[in-house]
């Protein structure tokens, strides 16, 4: 188990018949959903997750880090809230940079702290 993960992971806490999101890095290629495809947990063994999806699809993913068992790592699962942050995050980022404020790569910044920052924005008037 890599350092990072615990046994409060969300992706360590999975058990059989729990919904999971499955993202691709080829997404728009790949015809992945907005969201990502729904998938139910079918196997939880001591460090594999075996997941079903839709059109029949079925994959292996560690449960350390939630990436597929596989070299190329180019799919991983997220449970429904994990998602549901990412999107979140995803919107406050874009809410920021079409006021003109571009985050560096690899910021820090918590969901909390991006909303906050929307919100103080919401306290200025902005002159065109």
């Amino acid at each position: 188990m890599p350092k990072t993960a615990t046994p409060d992971t969300p992706t360590m806490q999975l058990k059989v018949g729990d919904e999971v999101r499955i993202f691709d890095v080829n997404a728009k290629r790949m015809g992945q959903p907005e969201g990502g495809w729904v998938g139910k947990v079918t196997k939880v063994g001591r460090t594999l997750i075996t997941v079903h999806y839709s059109g029949g699809y079925k994959k292996v993913f560690r449960r350390d880090d939630g990436y597929a068992n596989d070299n190329y790592r180019h799919q991983h699962i997220e449970t429904p809230e994990m998602a549901a942050r990412k999107t979140q995050r995803e919107d406050a980022i874009a809410t920021l940079r079409s006021h003109g404020i571009d985050l560096a790569y690899g910021h820090r910044f918590t969901n909390e702290h991006l909303e906050q920052m929307i919100a103080l924005l919401g306290t200025f008037t902005w002159d065109e």
